[in-house]
């Protein structure tokens, strides 16, 4: 054996996420994660500008942000509303890069046809 459960016990009361434990958030946990919500809205709408100037050329990193965006994508769906609209700008990035036949776009199918049956099953 080794002390996993007294670790398990530590962990408890460290859970930063604030849809864990007693079902109460505090107001600062809410306004991090509406920051937080912002930021991946804001950078889904930056790379699906990208995405779209393609006499520019894709910005160096672009790959790597649309691959972090996508990993958020099933996380989000626990904040209601607003984890989904930053979901549908996500899923818009995801779609153009999967039409524009980027490289690996295969990288961004994981989360996202998951994601898109589960919004057709949900009334």
């Amino acid at each position: 054996g080794g002390g996993g459960a007294d670790d398990a016990d530590e962990d408890e009361n460290a859970d930063p996420n604030p849809a864990s434990g007693d079902g109460e958030v505090s107001k600062a946990e809410l306004e991090e994660t509406l920051a937080d919500l912002q930021v991946l809205s804001g950078a889904a709408k930056m790379a699906l500008a990208a995405l779209e100037r393609r006499d520019r050329g894709s910005p160096p990193n672009l790959m790597n942000l649309a691959q972090t965006l996508h990993r958020a994508l099933l996380p989000l769906t626990v904040l209601g509303e607003r984890g989904e609209a930053v979901q549908t700008s996500i899923l818009r990035v995801c779609e153009a890069w999967w039409a524009d036949d980027r490289p690996m776009k295969q990288e961004l199918v994981a989360q996202t046809l998951p994601l898109l049956l589960l919004r057709t099953l949900t009334p």
